[in-house]
């Protein structure tokens, strides 16, 4: 019962009302009931099978008068859905009768049992291969069984399916409308409902579903339903939507005027912009009126509107009011249409103002008439004379007008007898209608006729009565009703020829019953079915017809340039397409005119039919009329053809079926799957406790390692040695009959299993099961890897052998900014940057494609246009056939490594450098103090003449000095002092130099801040930069331009909030000249050290660098704005001090060089020049100096000294360092005050802690002035 369970759904989808369902199953259980008791009585046998029968005949009813409301509708979509009705209601009824027949001849319930398995396969090949799909689904939505059509209309497998949700498959904006129908139909409620759902190839199917719960027990086990695949319908309706925009459209922007009217009220319900336009009424305002209150006719319009409607008049001439009180005459043209069950009246008005004044005119109406193609005819009332005839009735007729006057219209129309014409004209001359329109024939004055459709009406003149008679030929309308009657005819031969396919069980009967029924219903003269033989010629398989008994005798052969193959049939065998000729007669073949003058065939048409994608077979149709075959009968032809291809399809497959269970034990005992048929045993309750193992295959004797004599009869446990684990599950099924499939550990062999379980009968389960134990390996192995490529942070990318993307890891849309999706089935060279020439890549391609590993570095481009560096390795992936069948690349990120490779150059270059730096310093420093001083001593002492020249010996000395600091500066040895200073007063302090240095050629411009601008920085290194900007721009200028320099104040902008976050505000300090300014490639080398963009000999690369260093250590930004040949502005940023306590501002100490001292000092150095310059400056000022040139000799030289008011001390000197010396003398007494000095650099200086506060320090080189007021500044600190 379970299989008639399953169709119910089908029956009550194609079968009407479930009541019907119900007597069936009552009818089956009193059927079954009475065949147990062996042998029921024969009336009441007799009656059961009368029951049945009739259920057979509802649904073949049932199913037909679904058909024959399509056919009425004229819609093949329709049509095309209600015939696979018709054949599955068909096929439904017959099997449901035969069903219950073949259960007659069992007796005993062992015939019956296996009767009832026949019928369920049969039920269950009736529900595989209807053209819908059944589904079932537990309550979660999972498919647990799903029928074999799906891979016809979806492209699914069953296998495919089952166990996937339902949900998965469904379109997004269509599931929320599943799952609450899928709630509906668990509730018990009747839910049908049409969504979308995806097919294996990403496209979407329109389904129709029709479903109901099934049960187990009293709760709900899950759904089952039916899917129709209405994805055609859909589309013909979105055709139907598509042509009702576009008429709407038409009405909408049609320049004519438009409206239509509800002819109950009168109200205008829809009216386009031209009639808005032309009443002067808003459109808004236009619909809702009523055409009474435009109509001047008022409330008497209703009468013509009724007219309308009833078609007895639809062309008006009106006289209509104008929003502004205008009259117009109109001309109104008014056709009925229905919008669902209710009708409106669809209008076109013409503005015919003008044309009704020059219609006025008699003479303009009379050639209007008499020109007119309708025949227009006058005739009198009394005796029918025909008093007027246009040309076009003239023309037609063949008559003259004195010929014409003289007949009536009964002798144009021999069809019409006087008294239906009197009968015909009564209603006119009563005023009972104004007009009569009627149908029939003229004759012509040559004897031919034509059909004709008349307008007739009454008019008088001069109490004379007249009729006025304008005359359509309907010539061309009647052909086409004729045709439409002979598609109708073709349809109802196409539902007479499925209905034949239905009942046919061989290709034979199929060839044979189809030109039966095309003769017979379809009117045609012959029609045969043709095979062709190996030498090319046509035989005739089968024929029906007039001339049925020629077509064996014809000579045909499907070969060009062969007179036998100059007719359709030969030429669809060698087009393989459909071939027609609706001349034949006077075009056959010379071999075939003694046939066709005999037969009078008219038209020919030869179809192929095919059968696994070739000709197989050739349906040609003959017919007595000429121009038969239009591209409707065609198209009708090909569905018939189209159905006939089903049918062999169905018939081969139903002669598979048989041949299938032949060789079913044969594949149960060769398949690779292990099979296994067991019976569960019982206890004396009814409880399961084991299961017998009735039958194995040879796999399963691989896997378990018994054979089949040791196993066959046992029971599981004295096979397995117990309890089998997965015995529960095994009774389930042989209970319920569900089939489970699962993936399982099995403990008694040790082995993973896939295992299917189903059950042939209640009682009885077989299990088909693999032992995927080293596929478990395998997948955690993939899965390990899987996971390695998906969470490894080097790019890989997988192509094939044309070189476009099949896979990409995370790591690649992380590095690249492209996504998967974007990357599949592109080719890498969506990455190509133009760094690599073409040649790069046609090595590297052509060392992968010949099966070589090749790796190297590469520059790519990401998604956002910029550059990365990748280090990559390309390896070919070689199939088992030893061919390529996929590139692997493997690709690391390597930008930061080569960016950190360069800062760690640069690095070291500047270590070098500052080594260099450092060892000079020193001795240049020592050198450059005593050239500097003596220099200045020359100079007081020497006549105005000299002192031009010396000038030149200090300033090349103080070139020496700026040389040397911007040395140390660059390498961030320097010494650094910052305070809290006013960049304003830094510059007013130095501004003459810098006017001095740039010459009086070049314009200086200094714009002060009106504020103090204070901010932390060593004074000298800002004079320092700001001296290498003003000679960089002069320098830029050239012999003449300007210069111009700004400092303000100004609130911090919110991309340098972060760089100054200690500020509210920051000092500006701009540098501007009109020079050469900077291209965009110097600008990205600007800084670096050692270059330059000035002449060789005139720069040494090290000024902008020097600046840039020095900024940082003073925590300062800088920013430059330049363009080629339009100057340059530097903009360096400053944070503000808020501290403005003149304590922490140091100004130069001041002393006399007047007065005489006499402190007495012992002076240590290691330079001897140094030595001699030192005792020479301080004597001359009065101090008593004592000199040593080693701290072991200063040692010796203060235990002879009384009183040393302090020390002045290189600090690093061979043997004992200046800050030793000074700790011991001070240990002994001997001293209180030092002064230390060192031409060494910041780091080395820094180790001996003389730069801490309070320690007195001068750094060489010095000037005389400045090394004799640090002199007396120690001296005189407390």
């Amino acid at each position: 019962m379970e299989n008639l369970e399953q169709i119910n759904i089908i029956f009550e989808r194609y079968l009407g009302p479930r009541e019907d369902l119900k007597k069936l199953k009552e009818y089956y259980y009193l059927y079954v009931s009475a065949l147990k008791k062996n042998l029921p009585a024969e009336n009441e046998k007799t009656l059961l099978e009368n029951k049945i029968k009739d259920i057979r005949k509802f649904a073949a009813f049932k199913a037909y008068s679904l058909y024959e409301e399509a056919s009425k509708k004229h819609d093949n979509a329709i049509l095309l859905f209600y015939f696979l009705v018709v054949l599955t209601g068909l096929i439904i009824g017959w099997s449901v009768y035969l069903f219950f027949k073949n259960l007659e001849h069992s007796i005993t319930s062992q015939e019956l049992s296996i009767k009832l398995e026949k019928t369920q396969t049969e039920y269950k090949n009736l529900v595989e291969n209807i053209n819908d799909i059944f589904f079932m689904t537990d309550c979660q939505g999972k498919i647990i069984y799903i029928s074999p059509v799906c891979e016809k209309i979806g492209g699914y497998k069953p296998a495919e399916l089952i166990d996937k949700n339902f949900q998965d498959f469904i379109h997004p904006q269509d599931l929320t409308l599943v799952i609450n129908a899928f709630k509906e139909i668990l509730s018990g409620k009747v839910f049908p409902s049409e969504y979308r759902v995806k097919k294996k190839d990403d496209s979407w199917l329109w389904v129709r579903s029709s479903a109901k719960p099934f049960y187990e027990g009293a709760l709900p086990k899950g759904i089952m339903g039916v899917l129709s695949d209405i994805t055609l319908l859909k589309e013909k309706e979105e055709k139907i939507t598509e042509s009702e925009r576009w008429y709407k459209d038409m009405f909408e922007k049609h320049k004519a005027m438009k409206w239509i009217v509800d002819p109950k009220d009168g109200k205008i319900v829809d009216a386009n912009d031209a009639a808005a336009e032309f009443y002067g009424y808003p459109k808004e305002k236009l619909i809702g009126m009523r055409v009474s209150q435009i109509n001047v006719m008022g409330e008497k319009i209703k009468e013509e509107i009724d007219k309308a409607v009833k078609k007895e008049k639809n062309y008006f001439e009106f006289v209509h009011r104008l929003a502004d009180g205008k009259i117009k005459n109109v001309r109104v043209y008014s056709s009925p249409v229905k919008k669902g069950d209710k009708e409106f009246l669809y209008s076109i008005m013409q503005d015919v103002t003008k044309e009704k004044e020059a219609l006025d005119k008699t003479k303009t109406l009379f050639n209007m008439i008499d020109s007119s193609l309708n025949e227009i005819y006058v005739f009198r009332e009394d005796d029918l004379k025909f008093e007027y005839a246009n040309a076009g009735a003239l023309e037609n007729l063949g008559y003259s007008l004195e010929e014409i006057k003289f007949l009536t219209p009964l002798d144009i129309k021999p069809e019409m007898s006087k008294s239906k014409f009197y009968e015909l004209i009564k209603p006119l001359k009563k005023g009972e209608k104004r007009k009569v329109v009627f149908y029939t024939a003229h004759k012509r004055k040559n004897g031919s006729s034509y059909p004709v459709e008349v307008h007739l009406q009454y008019y008088t003149e001069d109490s004379k009565g007249y009729f006025f008679a304008a005359i359509d030929d309907i010539s061309e309308r009647v052909k086409a009703e004729e045709n439409i009657k002979k598609l109708n005819s073709l349809y109802f031969t196409l539902s007479q020829s499925n209905q034949a396919m239905v009942k046919v069980k061989s290709e034979k009967e199929l060839f044979e019953e189809i030109p039966k029924v095309l003769v017979k219903y379809g009117g045609f003269h012959t029609v045969w079915i043709g095979m062709m033989e190996k030498d090319k010629s046509v035989k005739c398989v089968f024929s029906f017809g007039s001339g049925a008994d020629f077509i064996p005798n014809l000579k045909i052969k499907a070969e060009k340039n062969n007179p036998q193959g100059e007719c359709p049939t030969a030429k669809s065998y060698l087009t393989e397409d459909i071939c027609y000729e609706n001349d034949w007669q006077s075009k056959v073949p010379e071999n075939f005119k003694e046939i066709s003058e005999k037969t009078k065939i008219k038209s020919v048409c030869s179809l192929p039919i095919k059968k696994n994608g070739k000709i197989y077979r050739n349906l040609s149709v003959y017919s007595s009329e000429k121009d038969y075959f239009t591209a409707e009968r065609i198209e009708l032809l090909k569905e018939l053809i189209g159905d006939m291809e089903y049918a062999l399809s169905k018939i081969s497959a139903e002669e598979n079926l048989v041949k299938s269970e032949e060789r079913y034990r044969a594949l149960f005992e060769n398949m690779s799957a292990a099979c296994c048929v067991d019976e569960v045993i019982y206890d004396e309750k009814g409880n399961p406790k084991d299961y017998r193992i009735l039958d194995i295959n040879s796999s399963f004797e691989k896997v378990i390692g018994y054979k089949k004599e040791d196993v066959i009869g046992k029971l599981s446990a004295q096979v397995y040695g117990g309890p089998n684990p997965l015995a529960d599950i095994f009774y389930k099924v042989a209970d319920t009959g569900e089939s489970i499939s699962m993936e399982t550990y099995f403990a008694p062999l040790k082995k993973h299993l896939y295992i299917t379980v189903s059950s042939p009968k209640k009682g009885m389960f077989s299990t088909v099961f693999y032992d995927i134990t080293d596929k478990k390996k395998y997948e955690e192995d993939l899965e390990k890897t899987r996971a390695a490529i998906e969470q490894s942070g080097d790019t890989v990318v997988i192509t094939d052998i044309m070189g476009n993307i099949e896979y990409v890891n995370p790591a690649f849309e992380k590095i690249t900014g492209y996504s998967k999706e974007e990357a599949l089935g592109k080719n890498p060279r969506i990455l190509k940057s133009g760094v690599q020439e073409r040649k790069f890549y046609e090595e590297l391609w052509e060392t992968v494609s010949s099966g070589m590993i090749w790796s190297g570095i590469m520059v790519n481009r990401k998604k956002d246009g910029s550059l990365y560096t990748e280090e990559a390795v390309i390896s070919p992936v070689f199939g088992k056939n030893g061919n390529i069948i996929n590139f692997v690349a493997v690709k690391r990120d390597i930008s930061e490594k080569i960016k950190t490779q360069k800062e760690l150059m640069h690095a070291q270059k500047i270590e070098a450098i500052g080594l260099l730096a450092g060892g000079v310093a020193h001795d240049f420093n020592n050198i450059l103090t005593a050239i500097n001083s003596y220099a200045e001593i020359i100079y007081q002492n020497s006549s105005q003449e000299n002192k031009e020249d010396i000038k030149e010996i200090i300033s090349a000395a103080q070139r020496g000095v700026s040389l040397t600091k911007q040395l140390l500066a660059f390498t961030r040895k320097q010494v650094s002092s910052p305070k809290i200073c006013d960049i304003n007063e830094v510059i007013k302090g130095f501004e003459k130099m810098l006017r001095r240095l740039i010459g009086e050629n070049i314009t200086l411009s200094i714009k002060y801040c009106d504020k103090p601008c204070l901010t932390v920085i060593d004074p000298s290194q800002l004079e320092q930069i700001i001296m290498n900007l003003v000679l960089n721009s002069r320098d830029a200028v050239g012999e003449s331009g300007y210069i111009e320099i700004e400092i303000s104040k100004n609130k911090i902008e919110t991309f340098l909030a972060s760089k100054f976050s200690d500020s509210s505000e920051i000092i500006s300090l701009k540098i501007k000249d009109n020079g050469c300014g900077f291209d965009e490639e110097s600008k990205k080398h600007l800084f670096e050290p050692f270059y330059t963009t000035k002449e060789k000999g005139k720069g040494t690369g090290l000024g902008l660098s020097t600046v840039l260093n020095l900024l940082r250590q003073n925590k300062g930004e800088i920013y430059l704005e330049s363009e080629k040949g339009k100057g340059s502005v530097f903009t360096l940023l400053f944070a503000e001090s808020k501290n403005n306590n003149e304590e922490n501002r140091q100004e130069p100490y001041s002393f006399s060089i007047n007065k005489e001292y006499r402190e007495t000092v012992l002076l240590v150095e290691d330079e001897d020049s140094l030595l001699k310059l030192g005792k020479r400056i301080l004597s001359g000022l009065g101090y008593k100096v004592f000199t040593a040139s080693n701290a072991q000799e200063a040692l010796s030289l203060a235990l002879e000294i009384e009183k040393i008011d302090i020390l002045i001390t290189d600090l690093i000197m061979p043997g004992m360092s200046g800050k030793e010396l000074s700790d011991k003398l001070i240990s002994q007494g001997k001293i209180k005050k030092t002064l230390f000095m060192s031409g060494y650099t910041d780091d080395i200086i820094g180790k001996h802690g003389v730069l801490e506060k309070g320690v007195a320090f001068i750094y060489k080189p010095f000037s005389v002035n400045s090394f004799l007021a640090k002199v007396r500044e120690t001296l005189d600190s407390k």
